[in-house]
């Protein structure tokens, strides 16, 4: 029966359907990150990894090249700083010796593999202070008891994090990748166009009478329609959160996914000792799971109310609901909300 539900209600328009708004999933991802595409983006990624290799094998060498970039660096600032008192119009130009393709130049290129050799330093030097701060606070006897409770649990969660270190490590494409919110998006429109008509489909052309009155009618029918959906809402999900990897693998490339998931920049204070790879697995079950659920629900209020209205306006709601309006939470600022 569940064959024959793929087969009545995965039409060629559905098809079609799901097809178009995956491709625009993956154009959308490559649009917005077109710079990695470039050879420009090529040659400063290569020369990011030439001088990360250069640290670790030949030490001496990259102090060299880094002395030299600083004593630049400085002379240059103490240029800017002299035209600004003077107030020259025309501001001096720095000497790239590194990279100087037009898009990227030396300075962009140091405060990348500086922003990596001091990324361990800096997540421990984070980590300590917050627990100093919580620790503090706790100290103020006007301290309320939400705040008492917040802090007190901060501490204890994070206090297996003191002075551990997470390595230093250069990161390509898992920031931009779980930074993407538009494949939820599509996911729900392409559900929603495609499951809105799975009951009402039978009921339009008369045939809903003679079902109920089948020996696998009624509650068998409807089991299996949202076996169905089950189905097809967790296929979906799965190549639509899988898709955009495609975009990332052949512009900017991805990093180890051995690397601490405190190495990307949203997941810093993850309190969780998972790798990337680790958190992409239970990134994409979730997800699948909670779009295997939703795409129940829009089966289910297609079956209730029987109008492919409620299940459009279900879905908008849920659009709604998978782009709350985003601020990055610190462990230092606790959430009243939640």
């Amino acid at each position: 029966m569940i064959r024959g539900e793929f087969r009545k209600h995965l039409t060629l328009f559905g098809l079609i359907f799901i097809a178009v708004l995956l491709v625009f999933n993956i154009g959308l991802a490559a649009w917005q990150y077109r710079g990695y595409f470039t050879a420009e983006y090529r040659e400063y990624k290569e020369s990011i990894q030439t001088l990360l290799r250069l640290y670790e094998d030949d030490r001496p060498s990259f102090d060299s090249i880094y002395g030299e970039y600083k004593e630049k660096k400085a002379a240059y600032d103490t240029d800017i700083y002299a035209s600004l008192i003077k107030g020259e119009s025309r501001m001096p130009l720095f000497q790239n010796s590194l990279i100087d393709n037009g898009v990227y130049n030396d300075i962009q290129l140091m405060t990348a593999v500086e922003k990596v050799l001091s990324s361990d330093e800096k997540y421990q030097s984070d980590i300590a202070y917050m627990l100093h701060d919580a620790a503090s606070r706790l100290g103020d006897d006007n301290l309320g008891i939400y705040l008492v409770n917040y802090y007190g649990s901060l501490i204890s969660e994070y206090d297996r994090f003191y002075q551990k270190s997470i390595g230093n490590h250069a990161v390509f494409g898992w920031n931009e990748y779980f930074s993407l919110k538009t494949p939820t998006v599509l996911i729900i429109i392409a559900l929603s166009g495609v499951l809105c008509t799975i009951f009402t489909v039978e009921d339009r052309t008369g045939m809903t009478p003679i079902l109920l009155i089948c020996r696998r009618g009624n509650k068998s029918l409807a089991r299996t329609k949202l076996i169905y959906a089950a189905i097809l809402g967790a296929a979906v999900s799965v190549v639509f959160t899988l898709a955009p990897l495609v975009v990332f693998a052949f512009s900017c490339g991805f990093s180890d996914i051995s690397v601490p998931l405190q190495a990307l920049d949203s997941f810093a204070f993850c309190r969780f000792e998972l790798s990337i790879g680790s958190y992409l697995l239970i990134f994409i079950f979730v997800r699948t799971l909670t779009i295997t659920v939703i795409s129940v629900i829009l089966a289910a209020i297609n079956r209730l109310f029987m109008s492919e209205a409620a299940v459009l306006a279900a879905g908008s709601l849920f659009l709604a609901s998978a782009l709350p309006p985003y601020r990055q939470l610190s462990p230092f600022e606790p959430d009243r909300n939640g």
